[in-house]
């Protein structure tokens, strides 16, 4: 027995703090190593300081947001090639969802060279973002996307999008139109066209629809017409040089 009165040199009060045979490591030690409490009070910065444990908390809820985001922008994809398939006759596995990226980074590049106003990566339209919120709200269920996700896009601050809020605002404004589903169908199968005809010019310029006065499409304009409203823009050579770095 050890007593204060008559202490014994190297020898540890607490007989968790001995070291372990052949080893520069306490029983103590090792128990705080693995404690799961004390792993993640570090993960999340407590053992920083209060300031790097706000922040690490606060990079964590955003790294959860943005995942959250991009699963739910995944699965409002598959759920479209799920309908067009079905719709179209066509056999999901003919469509690949990378060939839709290349669409939509194709619309962003020209979009920014066009009207260089960074509301978001597509530089939307406030009438289309409401098209695209009706669209994507009235069929959330059928899409199996989250509605508490929906209504967290702020309409009013589109350049606060993530990648995936805008990627799922884009998608939902393009099919909401009519003629758009064959378009969107040919692209996933890679069919990309060229710069002067096919389906990505189709649906950026806008193409005509049988009993539709309007273009549907996303600009839904000829070029020529949206100079005119737009002088200081080139669409022509801004989707050409889109198509020509994503393609």
């Amino acid at each position: 027995m050890i007593d204060s009165k008559f202490p014994v040199t190297d020898v540890a009060k607490n007989p968790a703090s001995r070291d372990i045979a052949n080893q520069l490591d306490s029983f103590e030690d090792i128990a705080n190593d693995i404690n799961p409490y004390k792993q993640d009070m570090e993960r999340l910065g407590f053992a920083e300081g209060k300031e790097a444990a706000i922040a690490n908390w606060n990079a964590l809820q955003q790294k959860n947001k943005r995942l959250n985001s991009e699963r739910n922008a995944a699965q409002y994809v598959q759920a479209q090639i799920n309908r067009l398939a079905n719709t179209l006759g066509i056999e999901p596995s003919n469509f690949d969802s990378k060939n839709l990226k290349t669409m939509q980074r194709i619309f962003s590049t020209a979009e920014s060279d066009n009207r260089q106003k960074t509301q978001n990566k597509y530089e939307q339209r406030p009438g289309a973002t409401q098209d695209a919120m009706r669209n994507l709200l009235s069929n959330a269920d059928k899409n199996q996307i989250n509605k508490e996700w929906l209504q967290s896009i702020d309409l009013e601050r589109p350049e606060t999008w993530d990648d995936g809020q805008a990627d799922t605002m884009m998608l939902a404004y393009l099919l909401d139109q009519k003629g758009t589903d064959k378009e969107v169908a040919k692209i996933l199968q890679g069919d990309f066209g060229t710069n002067e005809t096919g389906p990505v010019r189709n649906l950026y310029e806008g193409f005509k629809v049988e009993g539709q006065d309007t273009l549907s499409g996303w600009v839904k304009k000829p070029f020529s017409e949206y100079v005119k409203m737009h002088p200081n823009t080139n669409p022509e050579g801004n989707f050409k040089r889109a198509m020509d770095l994503n393609l």
